[in-house]
């Protein structure tokens, strides 16, 4: 939603009429480049401004989220939600669940119905790929679900798919 031609629309709404940042707060995004922010794991997980206060996603929701990608293990033994996520360590996998969670935390936050992936399995091997693939469907039912992806095995059951050749 940078610069374009033409019209975006989202549930009959002009994208244009939206302020960007309140457009971009409102989507639910997953990238192939693993974005780690300064500060706690948690702030990783909520770092929207309010996120973490308004009772929405509590700590029930986080610990849920990281048992559900399977971090909850490795974030308690290295001391925990309020630990600081460099101190970690995490493998580029593990990283890789922190955004997957960080995403479904935010969806659940927002209560929106727009995922956008960018290759978010691209450095992943087929096992891992298919295990975070298996947690967008079970996590994302119900979204629209927009995936870039060079893996077949990834838009295996998508009820649309695009091919794009040569950037056409």
């Amino acid at each position: 939603f940078l610069d374009y031609t033409g019209t975006i629309e989202i549930d009959g709404i002009n994208v244009s009429h939206i302020p960007k940042p309140l457009l971009r707060s409102r989507i639910t995004t997953i990238s192939q480049d693993v974005v780690q922010l300064q500060g706690s794991v948690r702030e990783n997980l909520l770092p929207y401004e309010g996120q973490a206060s308004d009772g929405k996603v509590d700590d029930t929701a986080v610990l849920r989220t990281l048992d559900r990608v399977g971090l909850s293990e490795v974030i308690s033994s290295k001391g925990g939600i309020d630990a600081s996520l460099s101190d970690m360590s995490l493998s580029e996998g593990e990283m890789q669940f922190l955004c997957l969670a960080r995403a479904i935390l935010h969806n659940l936050w927002t209560e929106g119905k727009l995922v956008l992936m960018d290759e978010p399995t691209s450095n992943m091997d087929y096992e891992t790929d298919a295990r975070i693939q298996s947690l967008v469907r079970e996590a994302f039912a119900g979204c629209t679900v927009i995936m870039i992806s060079h893996r077949p095995e990834a838009i295996a059951d998508v009820d649309v798919h695009l091919d794009v050749v040569a950037g056409k």
